[in-house]
């Protein structure tokens, strides 16, 4: 078993414990006195102080294949400001410093019983639920691109002792991150919630105190990308992402803007679901997605778009071969991707998710 595979199975492992956690809360009610009584350290051998943080590697946790890491974290009180939230786990590239999303589950410990509002100050969305005993119910909801922004709950009464199960989900998407979750009680601020308010099942604890996350070996470079004259003589050789426009010029040392362009390589799919690849170009185009041919557009074209969907799964590789001409004037052609779990991101596709083909 190679370490993709036993990182996948980690996960599932993890995954399936937490559906069974999340159906013994439900049965069994939020903040069980017996089990919620006392405060810090673990709870009759039930709970941790902690709560399980979940990584996604998309600005939106709507696709469990952006899952990129799993571990317990202290606290709700992070700047990240603009690097990865994960830059000591894996490569900056895997989670990068924008469009991130984190879920942090677990429960909240009052130490007194009265009335309290929760608050957040983040850059940029975040929401919350909490069960208060009848399911989760949303008590913040401000998702989107914000700047340092304040969000509040409405009051609630929460008992002391009681372990309420609640879930903070925070999205990052350009430039400065950061997020943090305050409380008051009666009206008096009581600052940032304290490490030693939170709570995590010890099933969970056992299992992603040392940090799990997908580990996989990729280096990419971009596409490997040839360049013929009108004569078909070989000019020549660059390699990069599929990003050109030559306007009335050409690559290389060809004279005229009448020339061809072969392009060949792998892209690495970040999700599982379906990628919409497109190609804008100026002029002619043909296209093949591992070995099939999807697009034939040998005319003249003026940056025109053409699409073609494929089913792809996270990390397994798709083979790309172009065949680009262009016939005078304007040159241009451009790779890009967009999907759901890419949102904002998606665009032309970065080098960093392409291999040349040899």
């Amino acid at each position: 078993m190679d370490r993709k595979q036993r990182s996948l199975m980690i996960v599932g492992i993890v995954l399936l414990v937490l559906l069974l956690a999340g159906f013994a809360s439900s049965v069994s009610g939020a903040g069980d006195p017996d089990k919620g009584a006392g405060g810090g350290g673990t709870q009759s051998g039930e709970y941790h102080n902690g709560l399980l943080g979940e990584y996604y590697d998309s600005a939106e946790i709507s696709n469990e294949s952006a899952l990129r890491a799993m571990r317990i974290d202290e606290r709700i009180s992070w700047s990240f400001g603009y690097e990865s939230p994960l830059a000591d786990l894996m490569p900056a590239f895997r989670m990068t410093p924008v469009n991130y999303s984190i879920r942090w589950s677990g429960y909240i410990q009052p130490d007194r019983t009265g009335l309290y509002v929760f608050k957040t100050l983040s850059d940029d969305g975040v929401r919350m639920t909490i069960d208060l005993g009848e399911g989760h119910e949303t008590i913040i909801d401000s998702w989107g691109l914000l700047s340092l922004d304040y969000s509040s709950s409405e009051a609630m009464s929460l008992e002391e002792g009681r372990l309420y199960p609640f879930v903070l989900e925070f999205q990052q998407g350009p430039l400065y991150a950061a997020v943090h979750l305050f409380w008051e009680f009666e009206g008096v601020s009581l600052g940032i919630v304290p490490d030693t308010a939170f709570y995590v099942d010890q099933m969970i604890y056992n299992l992603c105190h040392e940090p799990l996350y997908l580990d996989f070996e990729f280096s990419g470079i971009g596409f490997r990308n040839w360049f013929y004259n009108a004569d078909n003589e070989f000019d020549c050789e660059e390699v990069g992402n599929i990003d050109y426009n030559w306007g009335s010029g050409a690559p290389g040392d060809i004279t005229t803007d009448v020339f061809v362009g072969i392009m060949r390589g792998y892209i690495l799919p970040r999700y599982t679901e379906t990628l919409t690849l497109y190609f804008t170009v100026d002029d002619a185009l043909q296209v093949w997605v591992n070995d099939k041919a999807v697009i034939n557009e040998m005319d003249w074209h003026n940056q025109e778009t053409f699409t073609y969907d494929i089913d792809a799964e996270a990390y397994n590789l798709i083979r790309i071969d172009i065949l680009y001409m262009d016939y005078g004037l304007g040159a241009s052609i451009r790779m890009g991707w967009k999907s759901s779990a890419l949102g904002i991101e998606s665009g032309i596709i970065p080098k960093e998710y392409m291999c040349p083909l040899y």
